[in-house]
């Protein structure tokens, strides 16, 4: 051992030994925290569950490309409206997607800039993050009595370029 060595090694266990176990590296700005599943099913099927014992007329709609968020995505109706759904492997997987949502401008995902067929609002449930681009006051309340606030929500109506997967 060099002197350099031996000079160092008592700093370095002293730093380290101030982190706790399995301390974070860095805070996350803009983490979403996850709501609470109201049933035991997960994903879209726990969504479209717990929309319909809450008494909303919700069921699965079609699958829609699921670019720039990743993830499959999936439909749900809410009686005409259209709710815009990302499923992902785990719960890790969705959070991961969700950072890259900007809290304030949801028209930035990540590197890509959205322009959203009516104003965004954006919530974390478990391994799904779910979109809504409407402006039914009743779906809003809903999807806000279930879910939470949104973690990331615009009241710009965007440009319409994107159309909605369509309920009927």
């Amino acid at each position: 051992m060099n002197v350099r060595t031996l000079l160092l090694a008592p700093a370095l266990v002293a730093l380290l030994g101030c982190q706790s176990p399995g301390a974070p590296t860095g805070t996350p700005v803009s983490t979403p925290v996850p709501t609470p599943a109201a049933t035991a099913a997960s994903g879209v099927e726990g969504l479209v569950a717990d929309l319909k014992a809450r008494g909303v007329d919700a069921k699965m709609g079609s699958p829609f490309l699921a670019e720039p968020m990743g993830g499959q995505g999936m439909s749900v109706c809410v009686g005409a409206e259209t709710l815009q759904v990302y499923a992902f492997f785990d719960h890790e997987a969705a959070l991961a997607a969700s950072v890259k949502i900007n809290r304030n401008d949801p028209s930035n995902v990540g590197n890509a800039i959205v322009e959203w067929n009516g104003p965004p609002r954006f919530w974390l449930r478990d391994r799904v993050i779910v979109l809504y681009l409407g402006d039914n006051a009743a779906t809003d309340a809903a999807l806000r009595g279930l879910l939470g606030q949104p973690f990331a929500e615009s009241r710009e109506p965007g440009r319409g370029f994107l159309p909605n997967p369509p309920c009927q």
